[in-house]
């Protein structure tokens, strides 16, 4: 009797586990869909929509840690501000192209997301 009471609530705490995936889906497609509307009025410069796109921003962009690597995305970003002289840095694109595949590519960006430079300013005199 104790192991059909066991088999019973096995099977709930499943359908209940399912329930809670299949809803949790749905409540975040639900979510993402107010989160691109927010987005498009935040775009559209809507008052009040900018701060509730930045508060909802911390919660769907995605986060990638530090030494995960780039995405090919951001791989061409970073070409184009390079090729454009819109940033400092590297990029070096090395690629092997095999007989039988379409070929391999390492990609190397140094690209310096900070910004320095130097400032000319008059020259002073120090007077004693």
């Amino acid at each position: 009797m104790l192991r059909d009471l066991q088999i019973l609530a096995e099977q709930i705490s499943r359908n209940i586990a399912d329930s809670l995936l299949i809803n949790g889906q749905e409540a975040y497609n639900q979510a993402l869909i107010y989160y691109n509307s927010v987005r498009e009025l935040s775009r559209r410069n809507v008052p009040g929509a900018r701060e509730l796109y930045e508060n909802l921003n911390s919660i769907f962009k995605p986060r990638r840690s530090p030494d995960q690597p780039e995405t090919e995305i951001e791989e061409e970003r970073d070409a184009l501000k390079l090729l454009h002289g819109k940033a400092d840095g590297e990029m070096i694109i090395r690629n092997e192209q095999p007989h039988m595949t379409g070929g391999a590519h390492e990609v190397i960006d140094e690209t310096h997301h900070e910004k320095a430079a130097w400032k000319e300013t008059e020259e002073g005199k120090i007077e004693n």
